[in-house]
């Protein structure tokens, strides 16, 4: 099951923790927005299990030799490496690369500590979410749903980003995840697909928030975002907050 709440439990490390060691959630693996850029990421996190068994005092900054990185992905071009580094900038899975003693040296990435707070990482979890919750009547339409999915994915997605970013609550997070959700179901049933398959009615104790969880976002204006399906608001609130599995502690 997709664990929504895996990612508002924010785990020590940003990537979960397996015996000291440092795995990627599989929040972030199932992120197809990360596409190429998805071994790169792999590599530096060798990288980060390797500093974290040293000792190293800051594990995540990562320095990589720049000949052995253009090999391993296939003979690249540096432009190759800074467009896939550029990618996981802007997913918010690095905070920051650069080129050591400038532009003929290795490179240096950050780690970003906190993946899990990235609204595109939020995002490709809601249309996991989506995929999980509603399926087409004629099993013959599930081509059309992905093709639907990814289409609209890019189109409403950099407007969900910003509300994502603007949101300053988990409440707020969550509302704008769920209009999401909502906004995916109306352009795949506005293609004459038929959806079908509710989730079965979660208990109160389930839907209840243990505590306070901090906004995925940075601090900003009100929203301006309208109010999503009481029935898609429902079904996704019960879904992040009934899930208990233990998957990735």
């Amino acid at each position: 099951m997709i664990n929504f709440d895996a990612i508002h439990k924010k785990p020590i490390n940003s990537y979960a923790h397996t015996t000291g060691f440092t795995r990627m959630l599989n929040v972030i693996q199932q992120c197809d927005r990360i596409g190429s850029s998805y071994k790169l990421l792999e590599m530096i996190l060798n990288v980060h299990n390797t500093n974290v068994s040293k000792n190293i005092s800051n594990p995540y900054s990562v320095r990589m030799h720049k000949i052995m990185l253009r090999k391993a992905l296939g003979y690249c071009t540096e432009k190759t490496i800074q467009d896939q580094a550029n990618t996981l900038v802007q997913l918010g899975l690095l905070e920051k690369y650069r080129k050591e003693n400038g532009e003929d040296g290795n490179f240096i990435f950050t780690l970003s500590e906190k993946p899990y707070e990235s609204p595109y990482i939020l995002l490709s979890e809601a249309e996991y979410y989506f995929l999980e919750v509603y399926q087409p009547e004629e099993r013959r339409d599930i081509g059309k749903v992905f093709k639907v999915l990814k289409d609209a994915s890019k189109l409403l997605g950099g407007q969900y980003v910003q509300l994502l970013y603007q949101a300053r609550t988990q409440e707020e997070t969550d509302r704008v995840l769920a209009d999401y959700i909502d906004a995916l179901r109306q352009k795949v049933e506005a293609e004459g697909i038929v959806l079908d398959g509710k989730r079965k009615s979660c208990s109160k104790e389930r839907i209840i928030l243990e505590g306070k969880q901090k906004s995925c976002a940075k601090k900003g204006s009100d929203l301006g975002i309208k109010e999503s399906s009481e029935e898609a608001k429902k079904a996704f609130l019960e879904f992040i907050k009934g899930s208990n599995s233990d998957e990735y502690e």
